[in-house]
């Protein structure tokens, strides 16, 4: 085995310690990589290795009985073939539906048709809001471009105008001002 898994928690013991202390911890682990005898003096590695080395252990055995279990695998040619069909349990998730062997028309009548009113496009509360502020903005802007101001200077009042009031006075400001311009509805 030439690899260990460093525990998170052996770190945060470690970074305690001073570097000669982390030094030697280090020097038996790589002593038992290397199978060569554990020496220990210092009680404190002690009582880190006593809880190191059955992690180590455990770990070098899965290690190993995976590696056996790869040998045997591929003197019969390697990994085993996943089954055609699902097994019993990866039929009961949550979802699962096998194809259909005569599948149904589509549904022409759908629930979540867009329903239409006036050609406006009844969507979320968002989008209709959205597109009303569009609308009144573009309006508003025309009407400030009709009394003869620039484009950018209407653009700045729109806004200024749109942040002070609701949507209601905008349109009433529209409606009162607009003399021939097309009116909210």
């Amino acid at each position: 085995m030439e690899n260990i898994i460093f525990r998170k928690s052996w770190f945060r013991t470690l970074s305690r310690w001073e570097p000669a202390r982390v030094a030697q911890f280090i020097k038996l682990l790589e002593d038992y990589i290397n199978d060569r005898p554990i020496e220990i003096t210092d009680g404190r590695i002690l009582d880190l290795w006593d809880q190191v080395e059955p992690l180590l252990y455990s770990d070098r055995e899965k290690y190993y009985n995976k590696v056996q279990t790869n040998r045997e695998n591929g003197k019969k040619g390697g990994r085993p073939k996943n089954p055609q069909e699902p097994t019993e349990t990866q039929r009961d998730i949550v979802g699962y539906e096998e194809n259909p062997k005569n599948p149904k028309e589509k549904d022409k009548d759908k629930d979540n048709e867009i329903e239409k009113d006036n050609d406006i496009v009844i969507t979320s509360g968002k989008e209709v809001l959205a597109e009303n502020q569009k609308n009144l903005f573009q309006l508003l802007c025309d009407l400030f471009i009709h009394q003869g101001v620039s484009l950018e200077e209407a653009k700045e009042n729109t806004i200024s105008y749109m942040k002070l009031h609701t949507d209601e006075e905008v349109e009433d400001f529209i409606n009162l001002n607009s003399n021939g311009l097309s009116q909210v509805k």
